[in-house]
């Protein structure tokens, strides 16, 4: 009886639980195969987990925006974004932060300097 319980739930395995409602983004760089920077984000059911893992500074910057796009009128591939911005912050390596409330459409980018006008970050 234990082995056909124990292959069950090897099947079941096989074919997987999961309610698809949990995505991990890991942001990665590198320099002459040092990290420069690694961060991980979690967002699952609203709750998004922000995780500084390693960066070159001591701290990864975060910016959170909402992103609205759209098409051409005349039928051409171009699509126009603009940013809203909506939260920013930083933390120290092996520091995390829980943000709550958070929809689909909102995006981040994180980097190990501090965000100006002249950075990737910026819109």
């Amino acid at each position: 009886m234990r082995l056909l319980t124990s292959m069950l739930y090897c099947l079941l395995a096989l074919f997987g639980c999961n309610d698809g409602t949990s995505t991990t983004t890991v942001t990665r760089s590198q320099r002459d195969g040092e990290d420069t920077l690694f961060s991980r984000t979690t967002l699952d059911r609203g709750l998004a987990t922000y995780q500084c893992v390693r960066s070159v500074t001591g701290r990864c910057h975060y910016q959170l925006f909402e992103e609205t796009c759209t098409g051409a009128a005349d039928g051409a591939n171009t699509t126009q974004c603009a940013r809203t911005p909506m939260d920013q912050f930083s933390l120290a390596v092996g520091e995390a932060r829980e943000v709550k409330g958070l929809a689909g459409a909102v995006k981040d980018c994180v980097q190990s300097d501090v965000p100006g006008p002249e950075t990737r970050c910026s819109p």
